[in-house]
């Protein structure tokens, strides 16, 4: 239970309170566009992967092409940079992120354990019902409470860079079959430079899991080579959720 993101991190996502009726939403993820490289990275979490020695790098810095960005380094480490969310419809919403690689991990390879690691990822997780959660699911959130006091969402979905790979090829995690993943960027290399990608996180969930989504609970980006023990690094610009032509809230 150590891995996608460990249960305790993808817990933390669903940390928030009730919602109310819905009120007019802004974007709520916090941009990095409007933020002081060297500073503390403001509505954003650094989250340690439970298990793994070393934890991942996330640092606000200067592009030449973009602005301020996020930086994300890893050197035989994994965490998450984590952005939790008032629980929102997740019908008829779009995530646009964007990423530049700039060290990819070399034999990346979901089908693999000891190879599972990205230069750049993007997850957004969801929660269900309890009476939607199957029997194995409800055995492992008991569990989950008894070691760590929380449960994790129901499922996530983790928008990969995996060169090499078929456009848009899905994989099911070998860490915790609820997290599906996509590989959207099959040419993760520092020749390619910055990528946009705009997912419909509906129609992405419904591939995946075969069913409509719950709400969606959180954002977090991840950078990571502890499985291959090797260096990775990238850059994100800042990631928007949005509605169908226009920005939430807008």
């Amino acid at each position: 239970m150590r891995r996608q993101i460990s249960f305790a991190v993808l817990a933390a996502l669903l940390v928030v309170e009730p919602p109310s009726a819905q009120p007019q939403l802004k974007n709520p993820l916090r941009s990095f566009s409007d933020q002081t490289p060297g500073e503390a990275i403001a509505g954003w979490t650094v989250e340690p992967i439970r298990g793994v020695r070393s934890v991942s790098r996330y640092r606000l810095v200067h592009d030449p092409e973009r602005g301020v960005v996020l930086e994300g380094s890893a050197e035989a480490s994994a965490g998450a940079l984590v952005s939790r969310l008032e629980p929102m419809v997740a019908e008829g919403l779009l995530l646009e992120f964007s990423w530049k690689i700039e060290h990819p991990v070399q034999g990346s390879d979901p089908r693999n354990k000891a190879t599972d690691d990205y230069p750049a990822r993007v997850y957004v997780t969801f929660t269900r019902e309890t009476s939607q959660l199957s029997m194995r699911e409800r055995a492992e959130n008991a569990v989950a409470r008894a070691l760590y006091g929380e449960e994790p969402p129901a499922a996530a979905i983790n928008y990969i860079a995996l060169p090499g790979a078929i456009s848009e090829a899905l994989f099911t995690s070998l860490f915790t079959d609820r997290v599906r993943m996509i590989a959207v960027d099959t040419r993760a290399t520092q020749a390619e430079g910055w990528k946009t990608f705009r997912r419909d996180i509906a129609a992405d969930y419904r591939r995946a899991f075969g069913s409509d989504p719950g709400q969606l609970t959180g954002v977090a980006v991840m950078v990571d080579a502890d499985n291959t023990k090797t260096r990775a690094r990238a850059r994100f610009g800042d990631i928007r959720l949005l509605r169908r032509g226009a920005q939430v809230g807008s």
